[in-house]
C-alpha cells in the first residue's frame, strides 16, 4: 500500500454526516459523496481504485444502486485524484469470485475484489429507502488492511426518477437495470418524456471483426438538441456471456466529441463500432450512457440492451 494511503489510515475514517434538513437532489448528493471521498486521502498523484455496485439495505440490486456507482466513477475520475478500473474488468472480477452484482459486500470481500482487480482501495456502499428520502452511505476501504480510509453519506429527495429506479429490482438480485427511463433496459431511451427518442435498431458484423450497432434518433422538440456519448472510453462497451468486455472504438454519424446535433423535428441515424476478435462470441450486452443538451431538455441516461444476437454466429 502506498505511503499516501497509509497516512490516510493514521488520520482515521472521515465521516461527514448530512443533517436531515439538508436533503438534496440526486446529482448534488453524488457530488457531495465524491468530493468528500476525494479530499479525504492526502498526498499528490492519482490512486487506483474500484467502485462496486450499491445494493439496498436488503442486499437487493436496483437501477438506482447501479446508477449511483456509475456516476461516482465519473465524478471520482473527474476529481483528478483517482484512476478507476472500468466496469467490464470489475464485472469479470465479481464473476470470478462468484459474486452477483448485488452480493453481500463487506470489507473482507471488498479486499478480495480489490486484490484481484489490482487496486489500492475500493469504494462500497448501500442505499436505504426512507419513505420520502433515500440515504446513500459509502466507504473507501484500503485493500491491504481492510480499514476504512473515508466515509461519506447524504440524503436525497425521492423525486420521480429516483422512485422509478428504486422500483427496478429482481428476485434474482441482478444489478442490471430494467425498464426505467433514467437507466433503461430495452430498445429505446427517452429524454423529456417522449420528445427526444433514441432507439436501438440493428447489429451487424463488419469484416468479421467489428460490430456495428445502429441507432435512430427522433427530435420532436421545437428546438435543436445535442446528443453526446458520456465518457465513451469508460461508459460505452459490450460484454459477452463469459464476461469479456470490448470497448467502444468509434462512431459513425457522430461529430466532434462524439456528439450528434439533431435539428428540431429531425430524424437521424448513427452507429457505434466495437472490435470483437473472438469468432465464438454469439451475443453481447450493450452498455452506454448518453447526455442530451438543449433548450427544452438536458440530462444523462444509462442504456442497457441485453442479449443482442450477433448475425451469422
Amino acid at each position: 500500500m502506498s505511503a499516501r494511503l497509509s497516512a490516510a489510515i493514521v488520520w482515521g475514517a472521515v465521516l461527514l454526516p448530512i443533517p436531515l434538513s439538508a436533503q438534496v437532489r440526486l446529482a448534488a448528493g453524488l457530488d457531495t459523496c465524491a468530493s468528500r471521498i476525494a479530499v479525504s486521502v492526502p498526498g499528490q498523484g492519482r490512486r487506483k481504485i474500484a467502485v462496486l455496485p450499491f445494493p439496498d439495505a436488503n442486499r437487493r440490486a436496483s437501477a438506482l444502486g447501479t446508477y449511483i456507482s456509475e456516476e461516482l466513477v465519473t465524478r471520482l475520475v473527474n476529481s483528478g485524484s483517482f484512476d478507476v478500473v472500468e466496469r467490464g474488468l470489475l464485472d469479470q472480477v465479481l464473476g470470478q469470485l462468484k459474486l452477483g452484482q448485488s452480493g453481500v459486500m463487506d470489507p473482507g470481500t471488498a479486499q478480495q475484489v480489490g486484490k484481484i482487480a489490482g487496486v489500492e482501495a475500493v469504494v462500497l456502499g448501500t442505499i436505504t429507502d426512507l419513505d420520502t428520502t433515500v440515504a446513500i452511505n459509502c466507504r473507501l476501504i484500503a485493500v491491504e488492511t481492510g480499514l476504512s480510509l473515508a466515509a461519506a453519506n447524504t440524503r436525497i429527495l425521492k423525486d420521480d426518477d429516483v422512485r422509478g429506479m428504486l422500483a427496478e429490482h429482481g428476485s434474482s438480485a441482478s444489478a442490471e437495470p430494467s425498464g426505467v427511463k433514467s437507466e433503461r433496459v430495452g430498445r429505446t431511451i427517452y429524454f423529456g418524456g417522449d420528445w427526444l427518442t433514441v432507439r436501438f435498431e440493428s447489429i451487424e458484423m463488419v469484416e468479421n471483426s467489428f460490430l456495428r450497432l445502429t441507432f435512430s434518433v427522433q427530435n420532436s422538440f421545437d428546438s435543436d438538441v445535442d446528443l453526446r456519448l458520456n465518457n465513451p472510453a469508460q461508459n460505452t462497451y459490450v460484454v459477452d456471456i463469459s464476461g469479456n468486455s470490448y470497448n467502444f472504438m468509434s462512431g459513425e454519424g457522430l461529430q466532434q466529441n462524439f456528439t450528434r446535433h439533431i435539428r428540431a423535428g429531425e430524424n437521424a441515424q448513427f452507429s457505434l463500432l466495437f472490435k470483437i476478435p473472438a469468432a465464438t462470441v454469439r451475443s453481447v450486452t450493450l452498455r452506454t450512457t448518453w447526455d442530451a443538451y438543449g433548450q427544452r431538455t438536458s440530462g444523462s441516461k444509462r442504456f442497457v440492451q441485453e442479449n443482442v444476437h450477433i448475425p451469422g454466429r
